[in-house]
């Protein structure tokens, strides 16, 4: 298994797309909230997921460029379209990072010609342009968008054609830019209409598959890339942050290779252990994976079922070894980050304004869902979620405002001054529209069955009538039978004193003479 993850994404396309940023510290983001920084930056302590203001008082020289998410899409579709030359049902978690299967392709490498493991590369040099407004071998265009990439169910070679024997590569980069200018208007700097090109021969073994892989991203996107080769993706995910960044790392399939990585590794690295988990593990002096194993007896009496299966798959290393692309997606949110918000309908529009954006999304999908979960950053930095699940799927922003209103209130109303810095609406329990037959709950709906339901009681109405009736008289016989039953009783004693003839001291010698004094009589 092989993670891929590019290098500061965000802020590396917007150092490309301007050389003038390659040697600041710089930020992708705004005041409110950063997405990512470059390495420069990070020296100084800037992260992503840091307020902008905080991070200029770290560095004061810090230069934040609003985000082009139309430029990272286009790019990562030219980083997936040589994943799918390599594994064609690869699995994106984001726009720069990927898991793929390398098993495939491997069988087919070791049977392979040097010819197709030759990539072609295009000579650099300081008086060449190469921004991306003029260069040939660029795609994205910010109104059309990315060249389309092989649907991933179509049958795509393992291994890209590198030669063609009607048209070279050189043949058509020299056609793409026989309209270009001479000098490129940004940099100012030759523009190379026909590229000189060099070859590198990749070897036969997993490592330089994935180097020829990560070279073909460089080649195509001017970006780097780094890599984790691992037998699952649980520690493929981690050797890929082990050689940041232009790197990668492999761990060798052996047991012995698995153990003695993962028993040295802190348990930070791993995904899915934030900050709260590794504060609480270190409360238990757990500050390795092996410690996880050291410490199962405490952590099975304090942990759920879930989370101690967790905790023992990482201490011995176990992931997932399967990928697949077509997954059904498991929930869909919107969130937002904002400046500090107290004004109570502030919050309240705000919450409005992400269940309408949040609804569109799910009709856009054909999906519809249970669980809605509100989530919200406070001015501290701490993170709540709230969840609350309701009796029917719906894709209607309505009924999830009315859901998330409820559960925002309740936020309100148990802090004294609610300070907001994000605010984010989640649906999980997703199904696929035309799956969900049955109707969705609304308030037309809610008065046409209720007066269905009037109706067919007044047509009821007089057999109810009898049935009452006819069981209330049962009840009022039931009731006569045991007073008269009882005034018999009484009077049983009465005609035993009277008489005098016998004493009963018990109930069964009142019984006898009982039957004495009706036989009398």
């Amino acid at each position: 298994m092989v993670h891929v993850d590019m290098d500061m994404f965000y802020a590396a396309v917007e150092m490309r797309d301007d050389p003038s940023l390659r040697e600041k510290a710089m930020a992708v983001g705004g005041n409110s909230m950063l997405s990512t920084s470059n390495y420069i930056a990070r020296r100084f302590g800037v992260r992503a997921g840091m307020p902008g203001f905080i991070a200029k008082k770290l560095c004061q020289d810090l230069t934040i460029i609003r985000p082009h998410f139309f430029k990272y899409k286009a790019v990562s579709k030219q980083v997936q379209k040589v994943f799918a030359t390599y594994d064609p049902n690869f699995s994106m978690m984001s726009l720069d990072e990927g898991y793929l299967d390398f098993t495939s392709h491997m069988q087919w490498r070791r049977e392979s010609e040097d010819s197709e493991r030759t990539v072609p590369v295009v000579w650099r040099s300081e008086e060449m342009c190469f921004c991306e407004k003029y260069c040939p071998k660029y795609v994205y265009d910010e109104n059309q968008g990315q060249e389309e990439i092989p649907e991933k169910n179509e049958d795509i070679s393992s291994s890209p054609d590198l030669f063609d024997e009607d048209d070279s590569n050189e043949e058509n980069i020299k056609a793409s830019g026989e309209n270009l200018p001479d000098f490129c208007e940004n940099c100012e700097k030759r523009i190379f209409k026909t590229a000189p090109f060099d070859a590198v021969l990749f070897g036969l073994d997993i490592n330089e598959a994935v180097k020829e892989m990560r070279f073909r991203i460089e080649q195509s996107t001017h970006l780097t890339a780094s890599a984790g080769i691992a037998p699952n993706t649980l520690l493929s995910k981690v050797c890929s942050d082990m050689n940041k960044p232009n790197g990668q790392y492999r761990v060798l399939p052996t047991r012995e290779d698995v153990i003695n990585f993962i028993d040295e590794l802190p348990i930070r690295k791993i995904s899915g252990i934030g900050k709260v988990c590794e504060k609480m593990l270190s409360g238990m002096e757990i500050k390795y994976c092996q410690d996880l194993f050291k410490k199962r007896g405490e952590l099975q009496l304090i942990s759920s079922d879930i989370s101690f299966r967790y905790y023992m798959k990482i201490s011995l290393g176990i992931g997932s070894t399967f990928v697949s692309s077509h997954g059904e997606r498991k929930s869909m949110s919107v969130e937002r980050t904002f400046r500090e918000m107290t004004d109570r309908d502030e919050m309240y529009k705000k919450c409005l304004d992400l269940c309408n954006e949040l609804g569109g999304d799910l009709k856009r999908h054909n999906l519809v869902g249970k669980t809605i979960t509100l989530k919200i950053k406070k001015s501290d930095f701490s993170v709540k979620t709230k969840a609350q699940t309701i009796a029917n799927f719906t894709d209607d922003y309505e009924l999830i405002f009315k859901t998330a209103y409820d559960l925002l209130e309740t936020e309100i109303m148990n802090s004294k001054l609610l300070k907001l810095r994000l605010m984010g609406v989640r649906m999980s329990t997703l199904q696929e529209s035309s799956k969900i037959t049955s109707k969705q709950n609304d308030i037309k709906g809610f008065l046409t069955n209720m007066k269905k339901k009037v109706a067919k009681r007044s047509a009821e109405k007089p057999d109810l009538i009898k049935k009452g009736l006819k069981r209330d008289a049962e009840k009022r016989e039931t009731i006569n039978i045991k007073r008269r039953a009882s005034n018999n009783l009484k009077d049983m004693f009465a005609k035993i004193k009277e008489t005098r003839k016998v004493e009963a001291d018990d109930e069964d010698d009142i019984i006898v003479v009982y039957e004495k004094i009706t036989d009398k009589k």
